[in-house]
């Protein structure tokens, strides 16, 4: 059978699997990094951002390694980008505590009330 140029579901397959193994060797990375007890970002790492030296708590080791990932899909994004980015995870991780304080797992059929109103 001649080759053919692939499917919608196979190149979002292709897509996701890309991802998720982009996401897999940054966690990969950050483990081998705390275990070794490595206080020193890794080479490619970028910089603490300004708003860091404001005061603001810098991002997690995990929210970086997250961050840093995403250049296998934009090679363009600056180390400021990629700090802003990091934070951002680390303020949606906190908005997240916040509103799951007990942590309760949600389960596949956990969705908000859908209600419609007709205006009269």
């Amino acid at each position: 059978m001649p080759w053919s140029k692939p499917g919608r579901r196979e190149t979002a397959t292709l897509k996701r699997k890309t991802f998720l193994t982009a996401l897999t060797g940054s966690g990969a990375a950050y483990l081998a990094q705390s275990a070794a007890g490595a206080q020193s970002p890794p080479p490619g790492a970028p910089s603490p951002s300004p708003a860091a030296s404001d005061g603001a708590k810098p991002p997690s080791a995990a929210a970086l390694a997250t961050a840093t990932a995403m250049r296998a899909f934009d090679p363009g994004l600056s180390d400021a980008q990629i700090a802003r980015i990091a934070a951002d995870i680390d303020e949606q991780n906190a908005y997240g505590r916040a509103l799951n304080p007990k942590k309760t797992p949600l389960r596949n059929a956990d969705e908000p009330v859908t209600t419609f109103e007709v205006p009269e």
